[in-house]
């Protein structure tokens, strides 16, 4: 028992560390930080409520209401650790799908108070498993089934190439919790989930520092990271919006923010199942595929749908696919000039890296050609 004691207080501890280190961050903000927040203090109120449970085990019967009391608090409170999780990777737009389910299995908590259901305190002082028990595990498992759910979707997302480690991270939760599940003796469960929490926290830091705040892209320092290793054959596509400061100075700021924001949306759209897509400067974005990335075969509706006449200015012929990506690129900025009266235009060139040239050659060439498109861009607007 007093080792169990000094578990719960390292877990207290552990979180209330990670407290004081998030309320001096300024890296992660919003939601996220609020999520953290919510989530550590979680973890502390509900290993204290075990903690509590246990200790008030096989104690005199006049403490048999402040057992039940403290085990109801602390079974409806589990599943939400896994659902502040998903608040911190989706915020409230994908967390709100398991509210109902949490509040349902809270309800049924607090209900089992009275009579039984889900766990009851015998004679003797003595916390039982219900008949309905098994509720517990499902609402337990329902929660970590959707968590993996939305890491898949995080991962896809913001492109996550480590999103292995936030899988044996959850992994590691899992197992953690299920330990207690399977044998109430080894209760380990709340400094696995105070363990896991923090290597989520230290995950969630370093992708940050890699993350454009704006527009969920990959940011410049990704981006020179990727660039460094550029081998022949990989492709480097270069994309910047045109006149975006009198975006800015007719529409304002937030209309220059949302329309990067639709910008990056069809960037990633169209190029992200091909390539790492990143927000490079100001007004300026940047997408890298690997060799067989912007070569594969296309369908050839694909192909029927890109006009004979559409032609992009460069020194190098254009995969099909390439070809077809860059159509449909835009093409959508298009559409979405016909909606959004401060969407702006956005120019693109690309360029593929040869046998002796250095990243940065690549790079420059497709920026070169970039600009070039956006001047034919502009005289082709002029002469008409």
């Amino acid at each position: 028992m007093q080792y169990y004691s000094v578990i719960i207080i390292l877990t207290v501890l552990a979180m209330l560390v990670m407290l004081g280190q998030l309320g001096t961050s300024d890296i992660i903000e919003g939601n996220v930080r609020r999520g953290f927040r919510i989530t550590f203090l979680l973890i502390i109120v509900t290993a204290l409520m075990e903690w509590a449970g246990v200790m008030l085990d096989g104690t005199p019967d006049v403490f048999c209401i402040p057992h039940a009391i403290v085990k109801a608090v602390e079974l409806s409170l589990t599943p939400l650790i896994m659902v502040m999780w998903v608040y911190i990777l989706g915020g409230w737009d994908r967390a709100k799908y398991a509210v109902p389910a949490v509040i349902i299995h809270g309800v049924l908590e607090v209900i089992s108070l009275f009579g039984g259901w889900i766990f009851y305190i015998a004679d003797g002082n003595i916390y039982t498993h219900g008949p309905l028990y098994v509720l517990y595990y499902i609402a337990w498992v329902g929660a970590v089934i959707f968590l993996f759910f939305e890491i898949y979707r995080f991962s896809t997302r913001y492109q996550v190439k480590n999103s292995f480690n936030l899988i044996l991270i959850a992994v590691f939760l899992m197992v953690g919790i299920s330990f207690h599940i399977i044998r109430s003796a080894i209760r380990v469960d709340w400094l696995a989930a105070a363990m896991a929490f923090m290597m989520f926290y230290s995950f969630y830091m370093e992708l940050a520092l890699k993350m454009d705040s704006t527009t969920g892209l990959m940011n410049r320092r990704s981006y020179e990271s990727r660039l460094a290793s550029l081998k022949k054959d990989e492709t480097v596509v270069m994309f910047d919006v045109d006149d975006f400061k009198i975006v800015n100075d007719v529409f304002g700021h937030k209309s220059g923010d949302e329309a990067l924001k639709l910008v990056a949306d069809c960037i990633m759209g169209i190029y992200g199942k091909r390539g790492l897509c990143y927000r490079i400067g100001g007004d300026e974005f940047a997408v890298v595929m690997k060799k067989g990335q912007a070569e594969t075969a296309i369908s050839p509706e694909e192909e029927a749908s890109i006009p004979e006449d559409y032609k992009l200015e460069g020194f190098q012929e254009s995969t099909p696919v390439l070809r077809h990506m860059n159509f449909c690129f835009d093409e959508r900025i298009r559409e979405l000039r016909k909606t959004k009266e401060f969407m702006p235009d956005v120019s693109l060139g690309y360029y593929r890296a040869g046998e002796d040239m250095t990243a940065a050659d690549t790079a420059a060439m497709a920026d070169a050609l970039m600009y070039a498109n956006k001047r034919r861009r502009k005289a082709k607007k002029a002469g008409k």
